[in-house]
């Protein structure tokens, strides 16, 4: 078996699916869904952000529960799942988990399960949907409304406001409404954009969704929308509320908390590093059409670590494996190819989400640990390296 590399820069902000070690991305906020209570799970809820109609999934290997004890944290608690039968006939591979970073969560994660395809990592990383910057982890792009329709943010457009280090948006119109409280997370005040110039929340204009960041207690939005909140006069020090960071906590929690800073790390300290990055067509949280989440990545993976194998989604042959029919229009992208023009990347993305979501991270997963495995990193797959037969349990 391969030795495993423990990646440095990694751990950032987001959901990660990593092999031997936290990865370099920013980990996805759950999202508030439409629909949650009302007993059906969903293409947009899950068992972190819907616990009420998604149904924590069991592993179905063995599990261990244990802590390690990180210095200036503490005790941090670790679930260790191993398969009943090996991937490889000497042994199974590593994946290392990290579940959503802004929020609290309920246990642990265990969907997609992972012993399933007898894994329990090798040099690579898997990332899915991970917010690359500030402006992402805060759903100030764009995000999903209480009825699950997207909500653009206009003063964001590609290729105008796209550069493979941040994403520009124009706040001088960046106003705090006051008198608003939510219903889901019981915040009090919002900021939104006054595009209708009226000094007034309404329709017209563009309000932010409440899934934003909670760290320490407090709501972290972009270090540039904090900062305007101040320039514009809209906020003061002395009505600065209470559970909102300020300027200069948003700038100090977000310094180490963005990829496109650190990719440049991973060229001295993992050069070999492998990187697959899974998306939908409709992602779970961003709306944004170029999707700049999946193109920082891949720019920043490819061009400035100077990584030499990057694929966006699993070889289509790997999605058959777990269900035919679902892999016919599921797409096939050689390595290190991307789209000429990004506002097609949806011909990119595979289709639908619910058990699509599910299928298309065993997959990737799947096909990097058996591409590891004989070190096999072809651009593209005739077929599955690997057919792998989980054990039949015994009466």
């Amino acid at each position: 078996m391969r030795t495993c590399r423990t990646l440095i820069l990694l751990a950032l902000t987001g959901l990660l699916l990593a092999a031997c070690a936290p990865a370099a991305s920013g980990t996805e906020i759950p999202t508030a869904v439409p629909g949650c209570g009302d007993g059906v799970c969903g293409a947009f809820e899950d068992p972190l952000s819907c616990p009420e109609d998604c149904e924590q999934a069991s592993l179905s290997g063995k599990t261990l529960t244990t802590t390690i004890t990180s210095e200036g944290i503490g005790e941090i608690a670790v679930l260790v799942a191993y398969p009943e039968t090996p991937r490889f006939p000497e042994g199974a591979g590593v994946v290392v988990i990290v579940s959503p970073f802004f929020t609290e969560a309920g246990g642990f994660m265990t969907e997609p399960d992972f012993t399933s395809i007898g894994l329990i990592g090798v040099e690579y990383f898997v990332g899915q949907e991970n917010p690359t910057v500030d402006t992402l982890s805060s759903l100030e792009i764009g995000h999903y409304d209480e009825d699950g329709l997207p909500v653009q943010n206009p003063f964001y457009a590609y290729p105008a406001g796209y550069s493979p280090s941040e994403l520009t948006v124009n706040y001088g119109t960046l106003r705090w409404d006051a008198e608003y409280t939510d219903e889901n997370s019981h915040f009090i005040g919002r900021p939104y954009l006054d595009l209708d110039g009226d000094g007034l929340p309404g329709e017209a204009d563009q309000l932010f969704g409440w899934q934003v960041p909670q760290m320490f207690g407090k709501r972290y939005y972009s270090v540039k929308l904090t900062q305007a909140l101040l320039d514009n006069g809209v906020l003061t020090s002395e009505t600065w509320p209470a559970d909102l960071a300020t300027p200069q906590e948003a700038a100090e929690a977000w310094a180490f908390r963005q990829s496109p800073p650190r990719y440049m790390d991973l060229a001295l300290k993992t050069p070999d590093m492998k990187v697959m990055l899974v998306f939908a067509r409709s992602d779970h949280a961003q709306v944004a059409v170029d999707k700049p989440h999946i193109h920082q990545a891949f720019q920043g993976f490819r061009f400035a670590a100077l990584l030499r194998w990057v694929r966006l989604n699993p070889d289509r042959v790997y999605l058959q494996q777990f269900t035919a029919s679902s892999g016919l229009d599921f797409p096939d992208n050689p390595a290190n190819t991307q789209p000429e023009d990004w506002l097609e990347i949806r011909d990119w993305a595979y289709p639908g989400g619910g058990l699509a979501g599910k299928l298309a991270s065993l997959a990737a997963l799947a096909e990097m640990a058996d591409r590891a495995h004989p070190a096999r990193w072809d651009e593209n797959l005739g077929d599955v390296l690997y057919e792998y037969t989980p054990s039949t349990p015994q009466p």
